[in-house]
């Protein structure tokens, strides 16, 4: 298993109130103030944190040796909650290229605010620190057995791997596995080698040599510091630091197609006609549907940008295609058909009302058995160059020619991905840990847990669940009583196959709740929410603690 991403987290606190004395700030004289003196005056301490009360649900740290090998982290409430969303390929293939490769694990402002969606950490540091591993190692058969348990909560979370400092030992003990071994270094320079901030790199070289992969911890150092000359100018430093790049560089100064930032290409062409960058790398299966390609693109003067894709099948057969600019069809079909397996032009291309200047262009492909390996950007110009003949016979471009483009997004379906959804019958929905509390104005609070799960089939098709609310009320029609069903009220997402709602406000005069799970897709298409399983909650009566205790006055009497 390779090594994912490893963070540290806040801890939040739950559970009963804790009340302490505290002594008061004068002691006064006079009768009246005196019988004051008496009242407690009281200040309220932080509970202690209770892994198996229901609360919020939170990822937290282990904190001891003893945590880890009594295994109590799968005891926890959160548990469930924790696990990854992604699973892990099916048989414990590493699908990752043999070769050395670079994490990138964002920080920001000391962690993750909302955390209800990343991994913990275990990390022996400082003396304390030191007595721990010191324990782990002291003998083959108990740095075994910790290495047993760290290996069951990253299979039961989900999660690829732990996080190893030491290059070159770790390298030694790793053998074929080296690339799996993943050097850590904080952007920040907290104890990293070489200082960190513009001195990243020196860490990075050290990796190099010795042949493993990287963990570049909190990159977010540019912004939290505020590096001059703005922040711009700074992210583009950095990354030209860690990753070498030199006319591809992220632009947050131009307006973004939907958010976020863009990919610019900016500079010359010079003696080659094209220029090109590598935007992934991995494993993309395509199955037996075309596969529609569209990405938006904002450019100037001649400047063209097209995707060139490279895949492989069973039988190592390579095939490359470029999915190709909208202009020039002639001058594209004469300069790359000899590069590519199969040129294609788009087969749709739309102009954006919405968004001055910015272009759609869709192309479509059938690479049935394939597996999509790399996406590079490739950039080139709708004007041919001039050429000049030279003794030898052959054509020779000469002359730069400026060239600035920008991707706003891929975005790769198929039509095939159209999610059939399960009817709600399929599935079994059920609430636990159902607590009703007072509210203000006579309102009710409710804190429970929902699961669901389906009674026959495979639930990882589907990627998310939004969780909605619809309040029901007992009304009088004619002679007989019926529920009628208010609007219905988003409350949030889930990862996995349960959801945590805490304190959730119910007006009086509510007589039931439905909470509808809406079940999404793979293509990101999610069920009608009348289609959607659902989970029916009766509301509980409450009684004011005054009247009650004024009803059993009167009971005795």
């Amino acid at each position: 298993m390779a090594v994912q991403v490893l963070t540290s987290i806040k801890t939040h606190h739950h559970g009963p109130t804790v009340l302490r004395r505290r002594r008061p700030r004068h002691f006064l004289h006079s009768s009246m103030e005196q019988s004051k003196k008496t009242e407690s005056s009281y200040a309220v301490d932080p509970p202690p944190f209770d892994p198996l009360a229901p609360a919020v649900p939170i990822s937290y740290p282990l904190k001891s040796l003893d945590e880890l090998e009594s295994r109590v982290y799968f005891k926890s409430f959160h548990f469930p909650f924790n696990q990854a969303a992604v699973k892990l390929p099916a048989g414990g293939k590493d699908p990752l290229p043999q070769r050395p490769r670079i994490l990138v694990c964002h920080d920001m402002q000391g962690g993750y605010i909302d955390d209800r969606f990343v991994l913990g950490t275990f990390i022996m540091e400082g003396d304390e620190g030191t007595l721990n591993i010191n324990k782990v190692l002291s003998t083959k058969t108990s740095a075994q057995m910790y290495a047993e348990r760290l290996t069951e909560l990253a299979v039961a979370l989900g999660f690829d791997g732990w996080l190893e400092n030491f290059p070159k030992l770790s390298a030694d003990v790793a053998g074929d596995r080296k690339y799996d071994v993943y050097m850590g270094i904080d952007v920040f320079g907290r104890g990293t080698y070489g200082g960190g901030e513009w001195m990243t790199n020196v860490a990075l070289d050290v990796i190099k040599k010795y042949d493993v992969s990287a963990a570049i911890f909190a990159p977010g150092w540019v912004y939290e510091t505020k590096q001059p000359p703005n922040f711009q100018t700074a992210q583009n430093r950095l990354i030209f630091i860690l990753f070498t790049v030199i006319v591809m560089h992220f632009c947050f100064k131009e307006a973004s197609y939907s958010g976020g930032g863009n990919i610019t290409f900016r500079g010359t062409l010079g003696n080659n006609p094209e220029f090109t960058a590598r935007l992934f790398q991995g494993e993309l299966l395509f199955g037996n549907f075309p596969v529609h390609f569209t990405y938006s693109v904002k450019s100037s003067g001649n400047s063209l940008l097209g995707l060139a894709l490279q895949s492989s099948n069973a039988t190592n057969e390579k095939r490359s295609i470029f999915l190709a600019a909208s202009r020039s069809t002639l001058l594209t079909m004469n300069q790359f058909s000899s590069q590519f397996t199969k040129v294609i032009m788009p087969h749709r291309v739309t102009e954006l009302e919405a968004e001055p200047g910015w272009i759609m262009q869709e192309s479509s492909i059938n690479m049935k058995g394939h597996i999509l390996r790399e996406i590079w950007a490739v950039c080139y110009s709708s004007k041919p160059r001039k050429s000049v003949v030279a003794a030898d016979d052959k054509n020779h471009y000469h002359g730069p020619s400026e060239y600035y483009a920008i991707l706003g997004d891929i975005k790769v379906t198929s039509s095939g991905d159209n999610t059939k959804f399960p009817p709600s019958t399929s599935w079994l929905v059920d609430g636990q840990f159902v607590s009703w509390t007072s509210g203000p104005n006579g309102s009710k609070l409710l804190s429970v847990k929902i699961s669901w799960k389906l009674k026959d089939g495979n639930a990882d098709l589907f990627t998310k669940y939004n969780i909605y609310v619809s309040k029901l009320t007992n009304k009088l029609s004619g002679n007989h009583r019926e529920l009628v069903e208010g609007g219905q009220d988003y409350i949030g997402v889930a990862v996995v196959n349960s959801f945590y709602i805490s304190k959730l406000e119910v007006p009086s005069g509510i007589s039931s709740l439905k909470f509808v799970i809406q079940v999404c897709g793979l293509d990101g298409g999610c069920q009608k929410l009348e289609d959607s399983p659902f989970f029916l909650l009766q509301s509980t009566r409450l009684i004011p603690l005054p009247t009650l205790l004024l009803q059993q006055a009167i009971i005795y009497q």
